[in-house]
C-alpha cells in the first residue's frame, strides 16, 4: 500500500507512519526504505501516534512551503538576471547610440552641402551657358549621377537616423524609469529595428486607437 501511495502523483507527498508489532531492524529499514516517514510499535498510545501525525504534517507542510518560497527566489533570481541582462544591452545601445551621432550628424551635415553646391553649380552653367550646358548629354550624365548618388546618400542616412532614433528610444537610458510614454512610439521603434527580420513577405497592417500617455517604465 505504502508503495502504491509513493507511486502516484496525487498522494506520493503524504506521510505514512507505519504501525507495526516488527521491532527488528530489518523489518523496520524495509517500510522506511517502501517510503514510510516514521513508525510506531504496537500496542502504540493514542497521544503519541497524534504527536507523530502532527509532526509529519508540520514537516510535509513546511517542505512545501520552502519549496514555494524556494520556486519564489528562483523566478526572482531569474527576474534580476534578465534585468541585468537589458540593462547591459541597454548601455550597450546607448553607447552604439552615442558613437554613432557624431559620425551621423558630419554625413548629414556634408549631403545637405553637398546637394546645395550641386544646386548651384547647375543654376551658375545654366546661367552662364544655357545652351551648351541644356545640350551637352556628357555634362547631363554627369549630374544626373551625381544627383542620384546624393540621392541614395540621403536616403541610407535617413534610414540609419531612423535606427538611431528607435535605438534610443528604445534604450530610454537617459530618461526616467516611470514616465508617461506613447505606445505607438514604442511600437514604431521596435518595428524599424525589426524591419530587415520581417521582409516582403509579411504585410503589418497598423490601425491605432486614440490612446493617451501610459504611466510605466518603457525599460
Amino acid at each position: 500500500t505504502c508503495h502504491r501511495l509513493k507511486a502516484d502523483s496525487v498522494t506520493q507527498g503524504i506521510p505514512v507512519i507505519f504501525l507495526t508489532a516488527k521491532v527488528e531492524t530489518d523489518d523496520i529499514v524495509k517500510g522506511l526504505e517502501l517510503g514510510a516517514a516514521d513508525y510506531v510499535l504496537k500496542p502504540f498510545k493514542a497521544p503519541e501516534l497524534l504527536a507523530r501525525v502532527a509532526m509529519h504534517l508540520e514537516l510535509k507542510f513546511g517542505r512545501e512551503k520552502l519549496e514555494n518560497t524556494l520556486g519564489e527566489l528562483r523566478a526572482a533570481q531569474n527576474h534580476l538576471v534578465m534585468q541585468e541582462k537589458m540593462a547591459a544591452l541597454g548601455k550597450l545601445v546607448a553607447g552604439v547610440v552615442h558613437e554613432l551621432n557624431t559620425p551621423m550628424g558630419s554625413v548629414q551635415s556634408m549631403q545637405d552641402s553637398l546637394s546645395r553646391a550641386i544646386a548651384k553649380l547647375e543654376g551658375e552653367l545654366g546661367a552662364k551657358f544655357p545652351e551648351a550646358f541644356a545640350n551637352d548629354r556628357t555634362i547631363q550624365g554627369i549630374f544626373k549621377v551625381i544627383g542620384d548618388a546624393n540621392r541614395v546618400i540621403g536616403s541610407g542616412v535617413d534610414r540609419v537616423s531612423e535606427i538611431v532614433h528607435s535605438l534610443r528610444n528604445f534604450s530610454r537610458l537617459d530618461e526616467a524609469e516611470f514616465q508617461r510614454v506613447d505606445i505607438h512610439r514604442g511600437i514604431e521603434s521596435a518595428l524599424t529595428l525589426l524591419g530587415s527580420q520581417i521582409g516582403d513577405d509579411i504585410c503589418i497592417v497598423k490601425e491605432y486607437a486614440d490612446l493617451e500617455l501610459v504611466y510605466c517604465a518603457p525599460r
